[in-house]
């Protein structure tokens, strides 16, 4: 199914797109909001291949990865994103971030 979205009276889910970059290295580049996460802060080419790749795969088929925008629904500024894929190192698995 593509595009995902879905939204409530104050967040919203859609698809991330290729102008989330900047929002996207606001969180991914930033020291402190990668504290607790598993890599460090990325660079922009990193994140803007990251987004690329997300775009890219959500209209794979079958699709095995689903990168979704949470948005404010007053601004439409992206606050986080998450992200849901197969996990090709396990049979059956999957993993799940959000930042």
């Amino acid at each position: 199914m593509h595009p995902v979205t879905r939204s409530s009276a104050r967040l919203g889910l859609r698809e991330l797109a290729i102008a989330d970059v900047e929002a996207v290295f606001a969180i991914y580049g930033s020291p402190t909001a990668t504290e607790h996460l598993s890599f460090t802060p990325r660079n922009r080419e990193q994140v803007e291949q990251i987004v690329v790749r997300s775009v890219t795969a959500a209209t794979a088929t079958p699709r095995t990865e689903y990168a979704l925008a949470v948005i404010e629904q007053e601004t439409a500024e992206l606050i986080g994103f998450g992200r849901l894929a197969l996990d090709p190192h396990q049979q059956r698995g999957a993993t799940m971030g959000w930042p």
